[in-house]
């Protein structure tokens, strides 16, 4: 009987090594008909180091990483996905730690969870992987009716029309730029650039589009970093306006005059490089500027960009690449309450796919359906099987109500901070945040630098951003156990510093 009930109803690879792979297949399929119920793998309840950070491990793989690829330069981390789950990974060295850095806030939910694990398992899942998709042929009815219902559930306000692009944030940019730039030119103009030269092109067609300081990343395609000079230096300049971004003062509400006067001077500062740029076709707005420091404004503040760019008719595209589905909903430009809603939203990392959203009206009659736009949106459905993943991961999302939750939890985990910071005489500064993206500063870059380096010794991974930011991007799963851990190392770390 003890024979019987381990080959048949619980049968393991293990058990079944000296049976013909016939018969091993058919008693696999008769245990999955008697356990439909999947096997639940719970996360670790706390984090778990069994060396230093970096360990030795690492070490040896970033040394060998660095004889193969200047990578090795941006490389943290060597994960093993086989045994991360939920909100903690696990890496090279077997160290277990809570992730409040996401792969950069890409991950809604976590590894591994198990209704995305088991949707790889599906038949459908796994031809959409193995078969590459091009939009400028055919697609399928399964995809069709995936960008149905994601349209159907996250399309921003009057801003429906869908764009995929590539998995990667940036040429969702990239091609949000392509389109501001072609709407600008006429049927005729457009026809008559495609009769010309590319030396005459250039001479012809020299469209700008408008960003900000403080930002991370660069719009134009070579994705050149700006956050300081030596980032740009080297890079060809295209000579785009670049306009001042608020530096707001935290707590806002003691700050609020002062925050007010300075997003009012950068408001004016806006308004005279569009005069001084005929030429401007967009301006490109984030509504946090992520890699740069985590900086902020008002709503009132991009209230009134909004006004200057229709007042001058230039598009108004929000890069939400990294605010989409981060502060407590999908969209943030909703919470702006704008005149107008945005001209282009630029989407990618938690929405598993990138592209843009475009306004019903966006071409209106200068789209010019013999110039080769599908030219810039080719193979834009070469990973169509993340569509899948997008739509589950908006199914749980709504059936756990995980903006709601995550959204009560970050605002407790920061109230602790404050209070915590408080009592240590205000070490940390400007706490902000919403939702899932979430910042204080350190006084200086070293000290920031041996804040992060002292929380991944204590196996909770956060890191840097701008001069001396602490950054963190937790998953929408994150409750305030965890956030708890957080709160205990730091203090433990204001302990050994003061």
């Amino acid at each position: 009987m003890v024979f019987i009930y381990h080959r048949l109803y619980r049968p393991h690879i293990l058990d079944h090594e000296s049976i013909p792979r016939f018969f091993r297949n058919i008693l696999y399929k008769i245990n999955s008909k008697l356990n439909r119920k999947p096997i639940e793998v719970k996360e670790p309840k706390y984090p778990k180091m069994l060396t230093s950070y970096p360990g030795p491990v690492l070490k040896n793989k970033l040394n060998d990483l660095e004889l193969l690829s200047p990578d090795f330069v941006y490389t943290q981390n060597f994960i093993n996905y086989e045994k991360s789950i939920g909100n903690y990974f696990v890496d090279c060295d077997g160290n277990t730690f809570l992730d409040l850095y996401t792969n950069n806030g890409s991950l809604p939910l976590g590894y591994n969870i198990d209704n995305l694990f088991n949707l790889t398992k599906e038949n459908s899942y796994l031809r959409n992987f193995n078969n590459k998709f091009s939009t400028n042929n055919y697609i399928t009815e399964e995809a069709l009716s995936n960008m149905e219902f994601i349209v159907e559930k996250i399309a921003p306000k009057k801003v429906e029309k869908l764009i995929l692009t590539k998995s990667a944030g940036n040429s969702a940019n990239e091609l949000a730029i392509k389109l501001s730039m072609l709407k600008r030119f006429t049927k005729k103009e457009q026809e008559n650039l495609i009769k010309m030269s590319l030396s005459e092109i250039r001479t012809f067609s020299n469209s700008s589009i408008m960003s900000f300081s403080h930002l991370g990343r660069n719009t134009d395609p070579l994705s050149v970093l700006r956050s300081n000079a030596e980032n740009a230096l080297g890079f060809e300049n295209f000579n785009w306006p670049v306009a001042a971004f608020p530096n707001v003062k935290f707590p806002l509400t003691q700050n609020e005059k002062e925050n007010m006067e300075e997003e009012a001077r950068c408001l004016e500062d806006t308004e005279r490089l569009i005069k001084l740029n005929p030429n401007l076709c967009a301006m490109f707005v984030e509504p946090i500027l992520g890699e740069a420091g985590d900086y902020w404004a008002s709503p009132n503040y991009f209230k009134n960009l909004r006004k200057l760019a229709t007042k001058y008719d230039i598009d108004f595209i929000v890069d939400e690449v990294k605010s989409g589905m981060s502060t407590g909903r999908y969209w943030m430009h909703e919470l702006w309450d704008l005149d107008r809603e945005p001209d282009i939203v630029t989407f990618g990392k938690k929405f598993q796919n990138s592209g843009v959203f475009l306004r019903k009206e966006f071409f209106g009659k200068n789209l010019n359906r013999n110039y080769d736009i599908t030219e810039m949106t080719r193979d834009s459905f070469g990973e169509i099987y993340n569509l899948n993943n997008l739509k589950r991961i908006l199914e749980i999302i709504e059936k756990e109500n995980l903006f709601i939750k995550s959204e009560k939890n970050s605002k407790n985990f920061k109230d602790e901070l404050r209070v915590l910071n408080k009592s240590y005489n205000f070490p940390l500064l400007n706490i902000r945040g919403k939702g899932n993206m979430l910042a204080f500063d350190l006084e200086n870059g070293n000290l920031r630098d041996s804040y992060v380096r002292f929380m991944r010794n204590y196996g909770i991974f956060v890191s840097g951003s701008g001069k001396n930011t602490v950054t963190l991007r937790p998953t929408l799963t994150m409750n305030n156990d965890h956030y708890k851990y957080l709160i205990n190392s730091t203090e433990d770390y204001l302990n050994q510093k003061i």
